[in-house]
C-alpha cells in the first residue's frame, strides 16, 4: 500500500486503520456468502465470487476448511451468542470512552469555574 499511495504520517494511523476494518469486512462478507453458505468445496467453488482469482479462493477454501480455524469459528459464534450487551461504539472500548467522557466533564467543570469567577 505505501508503494501505490502516499500517506502523510498525520494520516497515516487513521488510513491503516480504516483499511483494517473494511478488509476485515470484505473477508466477513466473502466468508458469509461462499464458504458458510455451501455444504462442500464443490459448491462453493461452483458460487466463488468473481472478484477474487480461483486459486485464490480454492486457497481460502484450505484455509476455512482447517479444524483450528473451524474451532476458533465456533467460539467467536458461541461468544457472539452469549453476549448480552452487544459492543456498538465501533473501535473503541467502553474504558476508553468512559475516560474520554470523565475528561469533558472535568473541561466543563473548568469553563463553569472561570465563568464564576469572571463574575465575582
Amino acid at each position: 500500500m505505501q508503494t501505490k499511495f502516499v500517506i502523510s504520517e498525520e494520516g497515516r494511523e487513521y488510513v491503516l486503520g480504516a483499511v483494517g476494518r473494511l478488509w476485515r469486512r470484505h473477508k466477513c462478507i466473502i466468508e458469509n456468502k461462499h464458504f458458510s453458505a455451501y455444504d462442500n468445496d464443490n459448491d462453493r467453488l461452483e458460487h466463488a465470487p468473481e472478484s477474487i482469482p480461483e486459486q485464490h479462493f480454492k486457497e481460502l477454501l484450505e484455509y476455512w476448511n482447517l479444524d483450528i480455524v473451524q474451532e476458533e469459528s465456533k467460539k467467536k459464534q458461541e461468544s457472539s451468542i452469549n453476549q448480552k450487551d452487544r459492543h456498538t461504539m465501533g473501535p473503541k472500548t467502553f474504558a476508553r470512552k468512559e475516560h474520554e467522557l470523565d475528561k469533558m466533564k472535568e473541561v466543563q467543570m473548568q469553563n463553569k469555574l472561570m465563568e464564576i469567577k469572571h463574575i465575582l
